[in-house]
């Protein structure tokens, strides 16, 4: 779910106009002067309320296995808080462009969306639960998941591990996340940068105890990151301990995108439609498969496909292999 390198995505990708790691379409990401990004890693599924002027309800379903972990603005969690079980926030559109027109969806989440016919919230509520605007833009930090169908004839796909909701800002002095634990506002480029780099330098003696003879990819290039553009962020992560095996967290990940994730949209046919049979690899949980794409980062500009070696061992913060959703209501 949420990696280690996923700040050093965010941040380098408006520079890049990188491709993405779907194997038809090219990976859209706009420049804009002052751009707010609400940033979802993990399984998500992302409502799409067309008769709703395009309002977006993104949620966690409750992890029946207790394994999950919520992130908020920061890579760690804070260990002496004692955090609510349930996380509600909501963003208005005070400060924001308005942007209730048509928006655009990445190509890249075409396996990992869907038509529904009639969603409903569960009456219990969700681990995370958003309420947001309409963004202009709802793209992810590359690369995809390769994921392979369950029902039909097999075949392989791309899910994004993450979703990216962009949008315009008015201005900045009115927005705000709301939560009932109050209200916060986005964090700077910048900020991002020095959380960056901070939070690695900690994992530094981490990484060598937890995956010994694994080397760490690269740092983070800190100059000019970030004079491009004024980009502000929202960071929501949801995942599992960094400490469980590879395996377990691919077998989680599985089951709970099959057995929390789809069952949610209550929609019988889309959930039969996407129910996988694997996720990664083509499922192959070997000793030393690392039994994913290849981590958040930039790609080359032409996409070469899943059966590329990683260039680098890799390892991440916490990651239970699920990808998200993107439901459309009529």
């Amino acid at each position: 779910m949420k990696r280690r390198e996923v700040l050093k995505a965010l941040l380098a990708a408006p520079l890049a106009g990188a491709v993405s790691s779907c194997a038809k379409w090219s990976h859209y990401h706009p420049r804009k002067h002052a751009v707010l990004r609400v940033i979802l890693q993990g399984p998500f599924a992302v409502i799409v309320h067309k008769n709703e002027g395009n309002r977006i309800t993104a949620y966690v379903p409750i992890d029946p296995d207790n394994l999950h972990e919520f992130r908020f603005q920061k890579l760690s969690r804070e260990k002496d808080v004692q955090a609510p079980p349930r996380y509600q926030f909501e963003l208005k559109t005070k400060g924001l462009a308005d942007s209730t027109r048509s928006f655009y969806i990445d190509r890249c989440f075409d396996d990992a969306r869907v038509q529904i016919s009639n969603w409903k919230a569960e009456p219990s509520g969700y681990f995370v639960n958003l309420d947001l605007p309409a963004p202009q833009v709802i793209s992810f930090i590359p690369p995809a998941e390769t994921v392979t169908f369950r029902h039909g004839v097999k075949r392989t796909g791309h899910m994004p591990a993450n979703h990216v909701l962009e949008y315009r800002i008015d201005d900045l002095d009115d927005v705000y996340l709301h939560s009932p634990q109050g209200r916060h506002k986005p964090t700077p480029c910048d900020d991002l940068v020095k959380t960056y780099n901070a939070y690695r330098a900690e994992e530094e003696t981490s990484h060598q105890r937890t995956l010994p003879g694994e080397t760490m990819s690269s740092p983070m290039q800190p100059p000019d990151l970030c004079s491009d553009s004024d980009v502000h962020t929202f960071f929501l992560g949801v995942g599992v301990s960094p400490d469980r095996p590879r395996g377990d967290k691919a077998a989680h990940g599985l089951s709970f995108f099959n057995s929390q994730l789809l069952p949610s949209l209550h929609d019988k046919s889309a959930a039969f439609e996407k129910e996988l049979e694997s996720i990664g690899d083509n499922g192959d949980l070997s000793p030393g498969r690392d039994n994913t794409s290849r981590t958040p980062g930039l790609t080359a500009a032409i996409w070469r496909g899943p059966a590329r070696p990683m260039l680098r061992p890799i390892s991440y913060i916490e990651d239970c292999k699920a990808p998200g959703l993107i439901a459309v209501t009529p």
